[in-house]
């Protein structure tokens, strides 16, 4: 008998691709929202601006290039900035 062949299925692509992120010295937590905010890793500056600073993460940023991953929570991208992970 014949058979015919199984349709392929193909998943989606899972997005892995991470974005880079610099905070320079002397950037306060504001401009590392900004940066986040513009890399598209936070939906609202300000909000996560707020975050940090109502979680005693805002003294903590260290400068440095960050890859982060888009979709992690904000929790986990404040620990990544502050090395508190």
């Amino acid at each position: 008998p014949e058979t015919t062949a199984e349709p392929e299925v193909t998943e989606a692509p899972q997005r892995t691709q991470t974005a880079s992120i610099t905070i320079q010295r002397g950037d306060d937590s504001g401009s590392a929202s900004r940066r986040l905010y513009e890399a598209g890793l936070v939906e609202n500056a300000k909000a996560f601006d707020n975050y940090l600073c109502n979680n005693g993460y805002s003294r903590s940023i260290n400068p440095g290039t960050y890859e982060i991953a888009p979709g992690i929570s904000e929790e986990e991208i404040a620990k990544i900035i502050t090395g508190k992970h």
